[in-house]
């Protein structure tokens, strides 16, 4: 947080974070103007402090910052299975954060019939734009060339743009395709 300070008649302006915390002078950057910066992460109750030749010891008035957290995005998705073509699976879906996307993405990994994992991919899917939106998506399981008894694991993954602690993933429940034996 940046703030710029207006200040006449001020020698010097100080700025006391908590009830124990120590004084943190602003920058004198004008006649009248100081400036001072802090990173918040969370909620905290702070002090200015103003004085000058004829007020040595100063005024003071408190505030408060309110740090509102950045939350995990959502996802959803609905599968929708063509009757006709099992291996042909349609995808609606719903994601929202309240601050936006960074990725979206289709990830699957398959596995061969004896279990042991021989594949992982990841598709990067066009993300909606705004703070919320729907996506579709189309997964053939004939482009595989899948061998009787291999199985497919597949999720859908959202990824918010938190830039303070990089992105944080939400996924979906993991779905399963299995070729018969």
């Amino acid at each position: 947080i940046k703030w710029d300070f207006d200040a006449q008649h001020t020698d010097n302006l100080k700025v006391k974070f908590g009830e124990n915390g120590q004084f943190d002078q602003a920058k004198r950057v004008g006649e009248n103007y100081f400036s001072f910066n802090r990173k918040a992460m969370s909620d905290e109750r702070y002090k200015v402090f103003i004085s000058n030749a004829h007020l040595p010891n100063g005024d003071s008035i408190g505030y408060s910052i309110t740090v509102i957290p950045d939350m995990y995005p959502s996802i959803s998705v609905q599968p929708f299975i063509d009757s006709t073509n099992n291996k042909v699976i349609f995808f609606a879906g719903d994601i929202s954060d309240d601050y936006g996307f960074r990725n979206l993405s289709f990830n699957y990994s398959i596995k061969g019939s004896s279990g042991k994992e021989t594949s992982k991919n990841s598709l990067k899917l066009q993300l909606p734009t705004g703070k919320q939106g729907q996506y579709k998506y189309t997964f053939d399981v004939n482009l595989l060339n899948l061998a009787q008894g291999d199985e497919v694991s597949y999720y859908f993954e959202v990824v918010d743009n938190d830039a303070v602690h990089g992105g944080k993933p939400s996924k979906t429940n993991s779905m399963t395709f299995k070729m018969p034996t």
